[in-house]
């Protein structure tokens, strides 16, 4: 900004103007006047939203760059997931359970249990975490492994998974 563009240069300019000419700073139509023809109050207000509108711009244009970022994130994370169930067929169809390479190593780990509940409501509070109504898998599934049955909480085994360690 140059000296005349400067706010405090600006300010000061209007502080003068108001001192000069007490007169007219009540008066709207005339202290509009006085500030347009005796300061460089409208340039800087001109520079100040030209800025603005030049902020607001960048603003769009980084949300636009950020959305197609976010698009190859996600293109990305489905072709780690579609690499990685390839490599779990292969293996499983080779019926290999560890492959060391120069990269990392892969292991096929074995299918996991979990506990999947039909309706979270359908669960009695003695299997709920207090104060929030959250079932508590673990205890659900202590009690299924030991023998309980409920028409309302099952064991299910997952597919086996691949294990990749750098």
């Amino acid at each position: 900004m140059t000296r005349a563009l400067d706010p405090v240069f600006v300010r000061r300019q209007i502080e003068l103007l108001r001192i000069t000419y007490p007169q007219i700073a009540d008066e709207e139509d005339q202290w509009l006047l006085a500030l347009e023809s005796e300061t460089e109050f409208v340039e800087l207000l001109r520079e100040i939203e030209r800025r603005r509108q030049e902020a607001e711009d960048m603003a769009a244009a980084q949300a636009a760059r950020i959305a197609k970022i976010k698009a190859r994130l996600e293109r990305f994370k489905h072709r780690e997931k579609a690499m990685r169930r390839l490599a779990l067929t292969i293996m499983t169809a080779a019926q290999i359970k560890r492959q060391e390479l120069p990269e990392a190593t892969l292991s096929i780990l074995p299918p996991r249990e979990r506990v999947v509940v039909a309706d979270d409501a359908d669960v009695p509070a003695a299997y709920c975490h207090p104060p929030v109504v959250k079932p508590d898998l673990e205890k659900i599934k202590t009690a299924l492994d030991a023998g309980e049955r409920f028409n309302w909480a099952s064991i299910q085994v997952g597919e086996p998974t691949l294990m990749i360690r750098d």
